[in-house]
C-alpha cells in the first residue's frame, strides 16, 4: 500500500441543492453552484498533474445538468475515466425529462455508473427509482450501467427487486434477469455507515465493541473534492464538510499548489501516512480523562477527531 496523500480521483459537489429534504442527511443547505467554467478550468490542471478519475456528487447533481455535460465532455477530451454520478433517482417530473437528461449526459461522453441512493430516509417512490434504472440501462446498454448504495436496511431494496421482477443476490448484486425488450440489469450494492452529523445527529451513534482496520484512508480519500464554493478537500467522507477539512479553493489556488498545502497539514499527513489510529494513540495522550470506545466507522472517528479538537493536540505530540 502506497502510503502519503497522492490523490487519484476529482470528484465535484457543484450544487447542493436537492429534490428532496431527507433526515439523515449531512450536507450543508445552500443555492450556490459552482460555475462551469471554474470546474473545467480545475478539472484540466489535475488532468495536467496525472490525475485521471472523475466522479459528480451534491446535493442532486442532475438538477445542474449543464455542469455534468460541460464537465464531462471535457473530461472525454483531456482522457479521464469516469467513476459514478450520485443521485436520489426521484429528481425528474416524467419519462420524457428523465430520457432527456440521461441522453445528455450519455452523448457528453459519461461512461460511468448512476449510483442511486436507496433506502428507508429516501422518500422516492420504488416504481420511480425503478424506472430511472430501467431507462438508464435501455439508453447506456451496459447492464452494469446502476449501481446501488444504502444506509438504513434491505427492506427498500428487496422492494425494488421485487418491482423490477429481480433478486437480491448473496453477492449483494441486485439482479434482473433479461426480457424480450429489456437487457436485464446487475447492479452492485453498497452499504455504507451512518454518521451521526448534521440532521443525522440524533439517528445513531457508531460506537461499538472493535476499532475499524486501518486503511490509511485509502476508501474515500485520495480524492480532491470540489464543494460548489469551490473549497478543495482531501476525501470524499462525512468530515469533509468540516472547515478543518479545507486543503484550498480552486478560485485562488491551482491544483498542484493544493496538493502541496494538503500534504503540508499535519492532521492529514498523519492520516495518510501513520493512520487515522496514530492520531487516536496521540488524542488519547492529551486528553487521558477520555474513555475512546471502539468504532468500525474510520470516517465518523476522523470527524469526532477534529470536533474534539485534535489538531490542538498534535503540537504536544
Amino acid at each position: 500500500m502506497n502510503r502519503g496523500f497522492n490523490p487519484t480521483q476529482v470528484q465535484f459537489a457543484p450544487t447542493y441543492q436537492c429534490n428532496l429534504h431527507c433526515a439523515h442527511c449531512c450536507v450543508p443547505q445552500s443555492k450556490v453552484r459552482l460555475p462551469v467554467s471554474q470546474g473545467l478550468k480545475f478539472l484540466k490542471q489535475c488532468r495536467q498533474l496525472g490525475i485521471r478519475e472523475l466522479g459528480f456528487t451534491g446535493g442532486e447533481p442532475f438538477l445542474y445538468l449543464e455542469f455534468l455535460s460541460a464537465v464531462s465532455e471535457n473530461a472525454v477530451k483531456l482522457g479521464y475515466t469516469f467513476d459514478r454520478i450520485m443521485t436520489n433517482a426521484g429528481w425528474f417530473k416524467g419519462q420524457r425529462d428523465l430520457e432527456t437528461a440521461l441522453r445528455q449526459i450519455i452523448n457528453a461522453g459519461f461512461n460511468g455508473t448512476f449510483c442511486i441512493s436507496v433506502d428507508d430516509f429516501h422518500k422516492v417512490p420504488v416504481a420511480k427509482i425503478a424506472r430511472f434504472m430501467v431507462t438508464a440501462v435501455k439508453l447506456t446498454g451496459r447492464v452494469a450501467g446502476v449501481s446501488l448504495v444504502y444506509v438504513n436496511s434491505l427492506y427498500k431494496l428487496r422492494e425494488l427487486a421485487r418491482v423490477l421482477s429481480g433478486k437480491v443476490n448473496r453477492r449483494q448484486r441486485l439482479v434482473v434477469p433479461p426480457s424480450f425488450n429489456f437487457p436485464g440489469l446487475s447492479a452492485k450494492i453498497t452499504r455504507i455507515n451512518l454518521c451521526p452529523i448534521g440532521q443525522a445527529g440524533t439517528l445513531a451513534v457508531p460506537w461499538g465493541t472493535q476499532w475499524f482496520r486501518e486503511d490509511y484512508c485509502q476508501g474515500p480519500g485520495q480524492v480532491l473534492y470540489v464543494d460548489p464554493n469551490g473549497n478543495v478537500k482531501p476525501c470524499c467522507g462525512f468530515a469533509s464538510d468540516l472547515p478543518e477539512m479545507t486543503i484550498g479553493n480552486i478560485y485562488r489556488q491551482r491544483a498542484k499548489e493544493i496538493i502541496k498545502e494538503a500534504r503540508s497539514d499535519r492532521f492529514i499527513r498523519t492520516v495518510y501516512n501513520q493512520g487515522l489510529l496514530a492520531l487516536r494513540d496521540i488524542y488519547v495522550r492529551c486528553h487521558p480523562a477520555e474513555k475512546l470506545r471502539p468504532t468500525k466507522d474510520h470516517c465518523f472517528f476522523c470527524w469526532y477527531l477534529q470536533k474534539k479538537g485534535i489538531r490542538s493536540c498534535l503540537g504536544k505530540k
